[in-house]
């Protein structure tokens, strides 16, 4: 029998839309002030607003902590993040 990968609980705090904190991340793929992509245990998590800036990265424990004006928080898979952000780079 093949052990499964547990994974753990995923947990967002959203406060004031101000300050998001996340953990069981594995990867920042990308960051700037309007807009973050990570790689989660439960998939590619996107985070949209304005002057955000990543406050804690930690890597051993999996926790981000971004602050600025959160607009939106949405998880997708790597093909519709990669086509939203070229689209709205095209039209914008």
């Amino acid at each position: 029998m093949e052990s499964e990968k547990k994974i753990g609980e995923q947990e967002l705090r959203l406060l004031d839309r101000g300050r998001l904190e996340v953990n069981c991340v594995s990867d920042v793929i990308r960051f700037d002030e309007d807009s973050a992509v990570m790689q989660t245990e439960r998939g590619l998590l996107t985070v949209e607003g304005a002057e955000l800036h990543v406050r804690v990265l930690s890597p051993e424990t999996g926790s981000v902590v971004i602050d600025g004006r959160i607009d939106g928080i949405y998880y997708g898979d790597e093909t519709e993040n990669v086509k939203k952000g070229l689209l709205s780079r095209l039209f914008h």
